[in-house]
């Protein structure tokens, strides 16, 4: 707590006002490779509020090649939040042939789990009743968001036997009525030689949870391997391919999340987006309610700070933006360990043709940043967005009012590494994480810990 402490006295003295700067003296021999000999430089640090909304992005990517989820999760911070999947199936062979008189004996799903996640520890084995549904489209990359599945989208009379119940295991098998395999034996030869036809001709299936029931808390998100569910359907028939062979059982394998999943997910946190300031802003995983930085306010921020020290914002050169995030420990300590977002990261909305994804700034790339992981000892997020804050300073108030790219959530991200087997070089990658729901809590601009922003700066001056 003495470290808390500690951090609470360096950053309190700022919140009497809006900035605090200091100058300090130049070695007029660093950097005079860059610097033009007929300039001097003035170098500072100034600290801002950081301009904190919270607000739900519009809509985020959805088509993920590796995990599809589904399930509920209710809370006291965010009510309910609920998450489903839809995805394609196909053979995993091709050149089937089903002989004649074929039936279908046993149709059955078996996924793989990797994973699951909780909102408290009680909840761990709680049963969950699982639905699959057929759909009336296949799932294609026409639909990227997680909001684009509606309700006429999928035959609302459920596939699987009876009542589906889940416990949180590693595996799920879910049995099917043996009528949807039935139809599955009708297949065309040129559908059962072709993924890309079979597809279109069987559309997708659609995986729903309920949620806990009205008035109660909990839940669970249940996460899915993609490329390692199948579906299995044990069929007896005549082989035709040869006179005189008896009839046989065999078990025809389907691939389920051909090429990908497409997860689906709504919030009722929608109603807690605000542009009052506040003492704590509770923080949402995958698509729910987020932090959000308006460009707009810390434009002015930026300008008005340059303006009243008289300085030429086209000469102000930022070589560091750290941003700080504090929080405050809840009674539960141990949920700043299991349900705390391990990285926070401003993203933006890039576009792609007339379609657009979220995605980190490309500062987290850059050498030797912090990328807004959380700092368990001073109770804090950190990070660094230099680049940015030199382009909204730089830009005209239009442009960052009009463009997307200024934009910013502050969203969980993921960090992944891998390393070349034949030499030593290894690359790192940050995206969003859009599979975990985490909860978290950080303090408001309201709050006297406040969020903030330090930058590094030089000053560009004539002689």
């Amino acid at each position: 707590m003495q470290l808390k402490a500690f951090f609470r006295y360096l950053i309190l003295p700022a919140a009497a006002s809006l900035l605090t700067y200091s100058c300090i003296s130049v070695d007029k021999t660093i950097g005079d490779n860059n610097v033009p000999n007929d300039y001097i430089m003035q170098v500072g640090t100034a600290t801002f509020h950081l301009p904190l909304k919270t607000k739900m992005p519009d809509s985020l990517q959805a088509l993920n090649a590796s995990y599809g989820y589904f399930g509920a999760i209710r809370t006291k911070e965010f009510g309910l939040a609920n998450f489903t999947s839809a995805t394609n199936f196909a053979p995993s062979s091709s050149g089937l042939n089903f002989g004649t008189g074929a039936y279908v004996k046993k149709f059955y799903i078996t996924m793989i789990m990797s994973g699951n996640t909780i909102t408290d520890k009680s909840q761990e084995g709680i049963t969950q009743n699982i639905h699959v549904y057929r759909m009336n489209k296949y799932v294609d990359t026409t639909d990227k968001y997680n909001n684009m599945i509606k309700s006429s989208d999928y035959i609302h009379n459920q596939i699987n036997i009876g009542s589906t119940v889940y416990t949180g295991a590693d595996s799920l098998t879910i049995y099917l009525n043996n009528s949807f395999g039935e139809d599955i034996l009708k297949a065309t030869k040129l559908q059962l030689d072709s993924t890309t036809h079979f597809v279109k001709g069987y559309k997708g299936l659609y995986f729903t949870c309920d949620p806990p029931a009205a008035g109660t808390y909990g839940g669970r998100l249940n996460k899915w391997t993609v490329t390692s569910s199948y579906m299995y359907m044990q069929i007896n028939f005549q082989p035709t391919w040869k006179s005189g062979l008896a009839r046989k059982d065999t078990t025809v394998t389907f691939a389920l999340g051909v090429d990908y999943a497409q997860n689906e997910s709504t919030y009722e946190s929608k109603t807690l987006a605000s542009d009052t300031p506040q003492e704590y802003i509770d923080i949402e995983g995958i698509g729910g309610i987020k932090p959000y930085i308006d460009p707009l306010v810390l434009k002015d921020t930026l300008d008005n700070w340059a303006g009243k020290m008289g300085y030429d914002s086209k000469r102000i050169l930022i070589s560091g933006a750290e941003y700080v995030l504090p929080y405050e420990l809840p009674t539960d300590e141990s949920r700043v360990t299991s349900y705390y977002q391990q990285y926070l990261y401003p993203c933006h909305r890039v576009a792609d043709t007339t379609d657009y994804y979220y995605y980190p700034l490309s500062d987290v790339y850059s050498t030797s940043n912090n990328v807004g992981a959380i700092n368990r000892s001073l109770y804090y997020y950190a990070g660094q967005m230099a680049s940015t804050v030199q382009k909204i300073m730089k830009a005209d108030r239009s442009e960052v009012a009009a463009e997307p790219k200024y934009k910013m959530w502050i969203m969980p991200i993921v960090v992944s590494s891998s390393s070349s087997y034949y030499s030593s070089s290894s690359s790192t990658t940050y995206n969003l994480d859009a599979t975990t729901y985490s909860m978290g809590r950080i303090n408001g601009p309201a709050n006297k810990n406040y969020p903030y922003i330090k930058i590094v700066y030089a000053i560009l001056k004539d002689k």
